[in-house]
C-alpha cells in the first residue's frame, strides 16, 4: 500500500497527506452549510408531504361523510321535526321537504355528469392508445363528484400509462389535451346545465355560487356550492311569496272594525 500510494503521488505529482487535509478543510468549511441547506430540503420534503397527505385524508372522507348522512337522513329529521313546536311543525316539515327535494335533484344532477364524463374518459383514453383506458376512464367519472378527486386521479393514471408506452410523449400530449377538455366541459357545460336545471338554478347562478364556494371553503365549498343555493333559493321563495302578499307591498290597509 505504500508502494502504491507513492506511485500515485509520482503519477499525479500530488501528495496524499496534502490532498487528504485539503479534504478534511473544505468538509470543517463546508459542512455545516451542506448539513444546514439538506435538513432544509427534508423538513420541506416532510411538509409538502404532510400537507399532500392531509388534504388527501380530507378529500377521502367526504363520501363517508355523505354516505353515513344518507343513510341515518330520516332519523336525524324525524328527530328534529319532534323538538319543532306543534304548532309550527307542518310549515316546517313543508319547507324541509322541499330543501331535500332540491338536494336529492343535485345528487341525481352530479351522477348525470358523472355518467357522462366517465362515457368520455374511456372513450377519449382509449382513442390515446394508452393501457387500461376503459377502467381509467370509468374511475375518473365516477369520482368527479367530488371537485379535482376524479380529474386528479385518472390524470395520475392515465399519466403515468402514457409515459411507460413506447411513444410517451405523444401519448402523455393527448391525456393532457383530454383532461382539460373535460374539465372545461364539466364545468362550463356540464355542471351548470344539468345540475342547474335539476336545482332549478340558471347555468350563469350556477357558475357564480361555484366560484363564492370554491374562494370561500375550498373544495368542500364548491362540493356543497350548488345544493346550498337550491336550499337557499328555496326559502328566499317562500319569504319573497309572503311579502309580496303583504299589506306592506300591496298598500291594502285592514279593514276598519265594524261597531
Amino acid at each position: 500500500l505504500p508502494g502504491a500510494l507513492a506511485s500515485l503521488e509520482n503519477m499525479t505529482g500530488m501528495s496524499v497527506d496534502g490532498t487528504l487535509a485539503m479534504i478534511q478543510e473544505k468538509a470543517r468549511e463546508y459542512g455545516p452549510e451542506l448539513v444546514q441547506n439538506i435538513g432544509k430540503v427534508m423538513g420541506a420534503g416532510a411538509q409538502s408531504t404532510f400537507s399532500a397527505a392531509s388534504k388527501l385524508i380530507y378529500v377521502a372522507t367526504i363520501p363517508l361523510f355523505v354516505f353515513y348522512l344518507a343513510r341515518d337522513f330520516d332519523k336525524i329529521t324525524g328527530w328534529v321535526a319532534s323538538q319543532i313546536p306543534v304548532q309550527r311543525r307542518s310549515f316546517v316539515v313543508k319547507h324541509v321537504k322541499s330543501a331535500d327535494e332540491v338536494i336529492g335533484q343535485w345528487l341525481r344532477g352530479q351522477a348525470q355528469v358523472a355518467l357522462i364524463l366517465a362515457c368520455f374518459y374511456a372513450v377519449a383514453l382509449s382513442l390515446t392508445g394508452i393501457p387500461l383506458a376503459l377502467p381509467i376512464g370509468l374511475l375518473a367519472g365516477m369520482f368527479s363528484v367530488i371537485p379535482y378527486l376524479g380529474g386528479f386521479l385518472g390524470f395520475s393514471l392515465a399519466m403515468m400509462m402514457a409515459l411507460l408506452t413506447l411513444d410517451g410523449g405523444g401519448s402523455a400530449m393527448c391525456v393532457c389535451i383530454v383532461f382539460i377538455v373535460a374539465n372545461l366541459l364539466a364545468g362550463y357545460i356540464l355542471t351548470p346545465k344539468i345540475v342547474g336545471e335539476k336545482v332549478g338554478l340558471s347555468p350563469l347562478v350556477v357558475l357564480v355560487v361555484l366560484l363564492i364556494g370554491g374562494e370561500a371553503l375550498g373544495i368542500f365549498g364548491v362540493l356543497i356550492a350548488v345544493p346550498a343555493a337550491g336550499v337557499i333559493k328555496v326559502f328566499a321563495g317562500e319569504a319573497l311569496n309572503w311579502y309580496r302578499s303583504s299589506r306592506h307591498f300591496t298598500g291594502e290597509d285592514p279593514s276598519p272594525a265594524e261597531e
